[in-house]
């Protein structure tokens, strides 16, 4: 049995940013805004930052990072683990009604067939969204939850699928202290890019080996949310387009 101390080993840092005729219950204007108060509070060293301890229930984290929804990572790797793995998640939403989001790594349809994933999630709580992501990188951007997923590339132009469009602002998923991150110009654009092509944005952002963002990367994302608030307009996504 799970208690309410149940320590999240796997926080996804990221920004998830609502594509066009895509539902998603994070607005961006206020996303961008957090985003850019927090990176200048870790910034500034004169003042309090939010640092969530490990440990912590799933409400105080909420409360605390940022006051952002919870989504959840799941992934299906192992067959010999995956009854157990559902009866965990099952539990988990069943704990946290306001976990609006699964995210569905690496399905590999050999260990888990999608039919039994889409069953499996649609049981679970009406109305939670799921995403589709695949382990066979030729099948990424091919639906069987709500949201097919792509990483580090782009769904085709003239896209009608609801997607979303993973990106790292470091070289790679995880941290390594020779990485830089990319610049908030380049991370705008691959934003822009996404939306036109009817995709949610995930940018995935290293936390160091002690948990932190890095100065770099946390300025990074305060540019970000400068650029985004005052050059990502709809002529933009036309252009994009």
């Amino acid at each position: 049995m799970l208690t309410r101390r149940f320590i999240v080993t796997r926080i996804l840092a990221v920004a998830v940013i609502a594509g066009l005729g895509v539902i998603i219950a994070v607005l961006m204007g206020t996303l961008t805004a957090r985003l850019t108060v927090a990176a200048e509070e870790q910034i500034n060293p004169t003042t309090k930052h939010i640092e969530p301890e490990s440990g912590k229930p799933i409400e105080e984290l909420q409360s605390e990072f940022l006051k952002l929804k919870f989504g959840m990572f799941i992934h299906f790797n192992i067959e010999e683990q995956i009854e157990f793995q559902k009866t965990h998640i099952a539990e988990l939403v069943e704990l946290y009604p306001d976990v609006f989001y699964l995210w569905n790594d690496g399905l590999d349809p050999e260990i888990m067939p999608d039919d039994k994933a889409l069953t499996f999630i649609r049981g679970l709580r009406p109305g939670i969204i799921a995403s589709a992501n695949w382990w066979d990188w030729d099948k990424k951007g091919q639906p069987y939850l709500d949201l097919a997923v792509t990483e580090t590339r782009h769904f085709p132009n003239g896209n009608k699928t609801p997607g979303e469009t993973c990106w790292c602002l470091e070289q790679s998923w995880f941290w390594n202290d020779t990485f830089q991150p990319k610049t908030a110009q380049d991370i705008v654009l691959q934003l822009t890019v996404a939306n036109a092509r009817n995709a949610n944005f995930l940018l995935n952002v290293a936390p160091d080996k002690e948990g932190h963002f890095t100065k770099s990367s946390v300025k990074v994302l305060a540019e970000i949310g400068k650029l985004r608030g005052m050059t990502v307009t709809r002529d933009r996504v036309k252009e994009a387009n």
